[in-house]
Order: structure tokens, then sequence, then C-alpha cells
């Protein structure tokens, strides 16, 4: 399969005082018969005081027709978010620097590791 990552965006970013616990999770969804998204939830409580809540959005496209039986496909839940990730990883590192707060540096994540352990049964 073919694929090209079209586009990154930001759907939702807050910053508050609230304390919030540390999260990270993503969840892929089928738009098309070319085109999938993979959004990620992060949330992050800075040593600073500051949360950030971000919500952040990858969209590819193929060139093999995909259905609904694509959402059990590995390469959905592997590969496209282990594309996708860098972009928001440099996004946090740098939105938090503009903003005067220390960078973070996320950490790299396996991907595969976190698919096979939402599918233990």
């Amino acid at each position: 399969m073919k694929l090209f990552l079209e586009s990154t965006k930001v759907i939702n970013l807050q910053f508050s005082n609230i304390e919030i616990e540390d999260m990270f999770g993503y969840e892929p969804e089928i738009i098309d018969s070319n085109t999938f998204i993979i959004n990620f939830e992060f949330k992050y409580r800075h040593k600073d005081g500051m949360s950030i809540i971000l919500e952040y959005r990858a969209v590819f496209k193929t060139e093999d027709d995909i259905d609904i039986n694509f959402l059990e496909n590995p390469f959905l839940h592997v590969n496209a978010p282990a594309i996708g990730y860098p972009f928001l990883r440099a996004y946090v590192a740098n939105l938090l620097l503009i903003s005067g707060y220390d960078p973070l540096m996320l950490p790299s994540i396996n991907f595969d590791a976190m698919w096979r352990s939402r599918n233990i049964k």
C-alpha cells in the first residue's frame, strides 16, 4: 500500500492552570475510500504549573481503496501513527518554547506495542 501524508493540523488547543493527568492516545478514522485520519490526543501538566490539552490530526491518502475492514489492519494502528507522531512531537516542543516555557521533548513511542496491548483479550 502506498501511503501519503496529506496534512497535519491542530483541532483543539487549550492552555490552563487546571491540574490534569498526563495522557497520550490516538484513534484512526476512515473518511472515504482513499482517505483516513489519525486523531491524536495529548494532555500534559508542565513543571511550571500550566496544563496543555491538544487534539492533533494527521490526514492520509492511499492509492488503494480502503473500507471498514481496514480498521483492523495493523498498518492503520502502527505505521500511520508512527508517521504522524513526529509532527505532533515537533509542534509540542516548538509551541511550548515560543510560549515561554521549557520545551518538552516527547519520547519515542512503540506504536506496535501500544496496538498489541489494546488487542489483548
